[in-house]
């Protein structure tokens, strides 16, 4: 008689399965906007190092989707399966760049417009399914949750802060550079010069924001926590309309675009949950440990009573 594959369906100890299968589909994705973006004569260097990355998501992401399948008990939380997690993500590290860079008219063009929106967005979304994967991963073997090493909600706001302010400054240089901004006739015209502005602009937020979210975690005053906030809301306002509004390098959809209206929205919580700790700072406090105490209460697991008790 033939052998018979048995499929495991059971929901048990597959948390990871959702992110393998989007993992494996958002690669599929990619794969095919790389095919249809560029043709197979004409491709260089960083086309090749593209389509090897995705080609290789793709095949692991779908070996993987098969082992939750049939073999679970030798994959899942296994060193194979950790293994892999790590592999895809130095690979989408390092692609990732590559496929956001203007120069190389992958997923961008030189002048920031999305050229491949499907290319765009599915490598974005495969990055963001490898980084849970391995989170899940890391929160398995060292037993430690989430919560026991993230930063507080508004610690992470300004982690948050810094991570968007990099992306607004090293997407305004390769705008500045593709445009050869450099230039005394091109380095007067509109465009560069609100270049040189949301560099400018991205640099000082994220120096200002890493500062900030260094000296709360030393026991910043909520005086001085303000003061910054009242400074960057006023940095971002500008931002906005000199990066993202008529002939500007984030008038476009792209990183700066995103990463532009990202950074102003954390601006803005930020404010007003310092305003409101300005404001009252007894509720504030009183609210921070709240939550502390939640958090603990959360990972306790709760007594079941005895039968005499009930």
């Amino acid at each position: 008689m033939p052998t018979q594959i048995e499929i495991n369906t059971d929901y048990q100890n597959a948390e990871r399965f959702p992110a393998w299968v989007a993992l494996s589909v958002f690669s599929a994705v990619c794969l095919a906007a790389v095919n249809s973006g560029s043709s197979g004569t004409a491709r260089d260097a960083a086309d090749k190092w593209v389509l090897s990355v995705v080609c290789l998501s793709m095949i692991l992401s779908v070996v993987s989707v098969g082992m939750y399948l049939m073999m679970r008990s030798v994959f899942v939380g296994e060193m194979f399966e950790m293994g892999l997690t790590i592999l895809l993500l130095a690979f989408w590290g390092a692609g990732l760049p590559v496929i956001m860079n203007p120069n190389n008219i992958i997923a961008v063009d030189k002048l920031g417009f999305v050229e491949n929106a499907n290319l765009y967005f599915s490598s974005w979304m495969s990055l963001a399914a490898i980084v849970y994967i391995f989170g899940s991963l890391a929160q398995e073997y060292t037993g430690m949750s989430v919560r026991d090493v993230a930063p507080n909600r508004k610690n992470g706001l300004w982690y948050g802060l810094c991570a968007s302010s990099i992306v607004v400054m090293a997407t305004s240089v390769r705008l500045f550079t593709s445009r050869q901004c450099g230039d005394d006739l091109q380095g007067s015209t509109r465009y560069c010069k609100r270049t040189k502005f949301a560099i400018s602009v991205g640099a000082i937020s994220f120096v200002a924001s890493a500062v900030i979210a260094y000296l709360l975690s030393m026991g910043l005053s909520g005086i001085m926590e303000f003061i910054a906030c009242c400074f960057l809301l006023f940095l971002w306002c500008f931002g906005v309309g000199f990066i993202t509004f008529g002939s500007a390098p984030g008038s476009v959809i792209g990183n700066l675009y995103f990463a532009t209206w990202v950074s102003f929205v954390l601006v803005v919580v930020l404010f007003g949950q310092s305003f409101r700790a300005f404001m009252s700072p007894a509720a504030a406090q009183t609210e921070e440990s709240q939550e502390q105490q939640s958090g603990e209460n959360g990972d306790q697991v709760p007594e079941i009573p005895d039968e005499e008790d009930i």
